[in-house]
C-alpha cells in the first residue's frame, strides 16, 4: 500500500525530480530489501512435521535463495514425500504477485501521465516515462528471481521421475504389436511426473504452478525424450512402432496440458514433427506436406544438377 501511494503522490506534484527520487527509492527497496526479506523468510521457515521437516524446509529455503549447495547435498538424498511435506510455496507466490502488481502500478501511472503533465513541456512527460521505467525494471528483477527459483526447484524434482524417463529408451518400437494403447513406460512416466508435481499445486498459485510445469517440460522432459528418440535409428520404428510413438507422444502432451492453463503443445513441436515424419508412407512426403506455420524438420532437398534423366538415389 505504501509503495503504491508513494509514487502516486510524487506523480501528483508534477515534479520530475520528486518523482525520480521516490521511484528510484522504491526500485531499490523492491530489488534488494524486499527480495532479500522474502528469501530470508523462506530460508527460516520450518515445517510442522518435526525436526526432519524443518530441515527440509530450511534446505528448500536455501534453494529458493539460490544457494546451489542445497541442490547437490541434502536435497539430493531426500525422498519425494519429504520434499513435498517440507515445501512452502508462499514466497514463490509473493514474488510472482509482487512482480505482477508492480507492472499493474506501472501501467496505471503511465495512463495518468498525459493528465498530470497537461500543458507542460513534452520533455517533462518523456522524462517522467523514463523515470517510471524503473518500476518495470524492478518487476523484471523479481520475475527473474522467481524463474531462477523455479528452475532450481524443477531441477530437484526431476530426480523423482528420471528413472521413468530413462525407461522410455527401452521401448521397443520395432516389434510393436499393439499401437492402440500407450506404452507401459509412458504410463509410468506420466504417473511419476503427476506424483511429483501435483502435490505442490496446493501450495503454489496458478501462475507459479504453471511456470513449474512448463519449466519441467522445457528443461527436463522434452530434452530427455528428444535425446532418446534421436538416439534411435529410423529402422528402429516399424509402421506400427511409428503409430505407437505418435500415440505415446499424444498421451504425454494431453497429460501436461491437463496440468496447466498455459499451452504446452508448442514445447512438443519437434517431437510431433518426428512422429509425423515416421508415419509418412514415403520419405518424399516430407517435401509435399503442408507444414503451415511449423518449421520443416529438414532442410529442402538440394537442387538437381544437370538435365533430364531419372536419377536413382537412395
Amino acid at each position: 500500500f505504501v509503495l503504491k501511494r508513494s509514487p502516486r503522490r510524487a506523480l501528483a506534484t508534477s515534479s520530475v525530480n520528486a518523482m525520480g527520487d521516490v521511484i528510484m527509492y522504491v526500485h531499490q527497496l523492491l530489488v534488494t530489501t524486499y527480495k532479500d526479506a522474502l528469501e530470508a523468510t523462506l530460508a527460516a521457515t520450518h515445517g510442522t512435521g518435526g525436526e526432519l521437516a524443518g530441515q527440509v524446509s530450511a534446505q528448500l529455503g536455501s534453494l529458493f535463495a539460490g544457494h546451489a549447495s542445497a541442490v547437490g547435498h541434502t536435497l539430493s538424498h531426500m525422498s519425494r514425500r519429504q520434499v513435498q511435506e517440507g515445501f512452502e510455496g508462499a514466497c514463490y507466490n509473493n514474488l510472482e504477485a509482487s512482480a505482477a502488481n508492480i507492472l499493474k502500478l506501472h501501467a496505471s501511472l503511465h495512463k495518468e501521465l498525459p493528465h498530470i503533465f497537461r500543458g507542460a513541456g513534452k520533455g517533462d512527460e518523456e522524462k517522467a516515462r523514463e523515470v517510471m521505467s524503473e518500476l518495470a525494471s524492478a518487476a523484471r528483477v523479481l520475475s527473474h528471481a522467481l524463474h531462477a527459483a523455479i528452475h532450481r526447484l524443477a531441477l530437484v524434482l526431476a530426480r523423482f521421475f528420471e528413472a521413468q524417463l530413462n525407461g522410455f529408451h527401452a521401448i521397443d518400437y520395432e516389434h510393436t504389436t499393439n499401437a492402440y494403447v500407450e506404452s507401459p513406460a509412458v504410463v509410468e512416466l506420466i504417473s511419476a511426473v503427476e506424483a511429483t508435481l501435483d502435490p505442490l499445486r496446493e501450495g503454489l498459485n496458478s501462475a507459479c504452478f504453471d511456470n513449474l510445469v512448463v519449466t519441467t517440460i522445457v528443461e527436463h522432459v522434452v530434452p530427455g525424450l528428444e535425446k532418446r528418440v534421436l538416439g534411435k535409428k529410423a529402422g528402429a520404428f516399424s509402421a506400427l512402432g511409428a503409430m505407437q510413438f505418435d500415440k505415446d507422444l499424444r498421451a504425454l502432451t494431453a497429460f501436461f496440458s491437463s496440468l496447466t492453463q498455459r499451452t504446452v503443445r508448442d514445447q512438443f513441436t519437434r517431437l510431433s514433427q518426428i512422429a509425423l515424419v515416421l508415419n509418412f508412407a514415403d520419405p518424399s512426403e516430407i517435401w509435399e506436406y503442408n507444414w503451415g506455420e511449423q518449421v520443416s524438420p529438414l532442410p529442402p532437398p538440394p537442387p538437381r544438377r544437370g538435365g533430364g534423366g531419372g536419377g536413382g538415389g537412395g
